[in-house]
């Protein structure tokens, strides 16, 4: 029994010596790869805060960039529009004011308009051509037919006339002779007015 209980502790002891002296420090090891990580995630957040404010503002430069463009555009073809208009409208007043020199052109000699009457209105040539030669107008409006002018004949005499009051038979006659001039002259130069057209 003596040498059982003595081969026991000698087996103990031998396994006694053959372990190993291991140390357990709790907690060490874990805290310095936690430490690892958070620096690496403040890092990660960092750069990622960065690139974020970085395509905030290229976003927004390009934003600003982009709506100065269109404005400038806008602005270039309202403007371009507007000189289309304006052209236009300068052809057309070019126009009318050609049209009114040939129409001052061609009334402004008898003998034009003769040739138009003739030519255009068919009209006879007349044996006797007066002409009324009336006083410049002194400023005073005082009504037609109340002032003295002269008579031009073709023959070259000047016949001094008293025009007829507007009173009674001569002033119904004088006023149906101005409307039936008014006429004749309303003809004459649109008739005029187109042929200075062709």
């Amino acid at each position: 029994m003596a040498q059982a209980a003595a081969a026991r502790r000698m087996t103990a002891s031998s396994r006694a010596t053959t372990r190993p002296g291991l140390h357990v420090v709790p907690g060490r090891v874990a805290h310095s790869s936690a430490r690892k990580t958070s620096r690496c995630t403040a890092r990660q957040a960092a750069r990622y805060r960065q690139l974020f404010t970085l395509a905030c503002v290229a976003l927004v430069a390009v934003t600003i960039f982009g709506t100065a463009r269109v404005t400038l555009t806008a602005q270039a073809a309202a403007a371009a529009i507007e000189s289309g208009r304006l052209n236009s409208e300068i052809k057309a007043e070019r126009l009318v004011g050609d049209l009114l020199e040939c129409d001052k052109s061609a009334l402004s000699t008898p003998s034009r308009i003769e040739c138009i009457a003739g030519e255009s209105l068919k009209m006879a040539e007349a044996p006797h051509v007066a002409y009324l030669e009336l006083p410049a107008s002194t400023g005073t409006d005082t009504g037609p037919f109340t002032d003295a002018g002269s008579v031009v004949t073709n023959k070259g005499e000047n016949r001094p006339v008293q025009k007829a009051q507007n009173d009674g038979f001569s002033g119904m006659l004088a006023s149906v002779m101005e409307m039936a001039t008014s006429e004749a002259e309303v003809l004459l130069v649109g008739d005029a007015g187109l042929v200075s057209t062709r």
